[in-house]
């Protein structure tokens, strides 16, 4: 029974980063995946690199549709880790998530993660699904299984785990806790910086 009182419950916010270039083959598909999410409480933006095709022109469009959508664009190319960078500076979500300009986005992709983090403990700051590649024509390539569940190791023993068990590197695609990530997330001029934040 409604009683006129105003609920002072807020749904956690969840920021979106997703860098783009020369992605007009998948884009459409990856921006419907996004936008059909059945958890509707989040900001996606989106930093077009430099892209050369018809990447800017499918990004403004979504854009002027949806509002949670902020769009910028690089005239040129910059290095892809301060593209990223850049997008995280001026996020304000409680969890982050990075897409793929080229992936495809179950509906209840945002949804399950907030489940796992509403039963989890504070020291859980990344939890990420199973992966399903696909061709592109849609048709399944096989699940992608990576663990690198690193509670109760040493700083060593998670960076080898993580270093060494590691094919895809799909789990850099998990929901983080915001206050985490930023924490970690650096730009630095090394190989494969994803796995080093990982651990």
């Amino acid at each position: 029974m409604d009683n006129g009182s105003v609920s002072t419950h807020r749904e956690p916010l969840v920021s979106i980063c997703m860098g783009v270039y020369n992605a007009r083959k998948y884009l459409i598909k990856t921006l419907e995946s996004i936008l059909a999410q059945d958890y509707p409480h989040f900001e996606l933006l989106i930093s077009d690199n430099g892209s050369q095709d018809r990447s800017d022109e499918i990004c403004r469009k979504y854009a002027r549709q949806d509002k949670r959508i902020i769009y910028s664009r690089h005239e040129t190319n910059i290095n892809p880790l301060e593209n990223s960078t850049g997008m995280l500076d001026r996020t304000s979500g409680d969890y982050h998530l990075w897409a793929s300009d080229h992936d495809i986005y179950h509906p209840q992709f945002i949804s399950s993660l907030l489940e796992v983090y509403r039963n989890a403990d504070d020291s859980v700051v990344l939890c990420y699904p199973d992966t399903l590649r696909i061709d592109e024509n849609n048709r399944s390539l096989g699940i992608i299984e990576e663990d690198i569940d690193t509670r109760g190791l040493s700083p060593t023993e998670r960076f080898k785990k993580v270093i060494w068990g590691l094919n895809f590197c799909t789990p850099i695609y998990g929901l983080y806790r915001m206050a985490a990530l930023k924490e970690i997330w650096k730009v630095r001029h090394i190989t494969g910086p994803d796995r080093v934040y990982l651990p």
